[in-house]
């Protein structure tokens, strides 16, 4: 008999446990990497999120604004009351304590148009023009938008 035995093909354990902390680290980076890009899409979709709510005010200020016959500012520059030609009236309101805007049709009860993220809202009326200057921030992401609408049928 041959005592000499015959080198089998395989992979000794020293290789094995290399080949396994190798694909750890390759495993790890891949994580890292799914991760940091998953932070900064629900970054950028929150900051998306709050232009939309940002456009969605300034838009419903603008087509109210657009038609009114007159404005009054009260609360240092954080309400608005805007009245139509036939006298009915819409109230917009700032309330920096909660820091949400609403608004309130005449002889209805007040709606909230955005709740707990309203950084800053003023405006400002200037002869027939109305000037708007919002902030949203929540959490790190901030939208800033300024507008100036003209009123249509100011003075009727």
């Amino acid at each position: 008999m041959n005592s000499v035995r015959a080198k089998k093909g395989g992979f000794t354990l020293i290789e094995v446990v290399i080949a396994m902390a190798i694909s750890l680290i390759v495993l790890l980076a891949v994580g890292a990497v799914l991760v940091a890009s998953h932070t900064r899409w629900n970054d950028a979709w929150e900051k998306v999120n709050l232009q939309q709510d940002a456009s969605f005010v300034i838009l419903e200020l603008s087509k109210s604004i657009k038609e009114a016959a007159s404005v009054t500012v009260e609360g240092e520059g954080k309400e608005i009351q805007v009245y139509d030609a036939d006298g009915s009236w819409v109230k917009y309101t700032f309330d920096s304590d909660t820091d949400t805007f609403q608004y309130q049709i005449q002889d209805q009860s007040a709606q909230i148009l955005i709740d707990g993220y309203v950084e800053n809202l003023e405006f400002n009326v200037v002869d027939n023009r109305v000037e708007i200057d919002l902030t949203l921030k929540k959490d790190d992401e901030e939208v800033h938008l300024d507008s100036t609408v003209q009123m249509r049928n100011y003075g009727l």
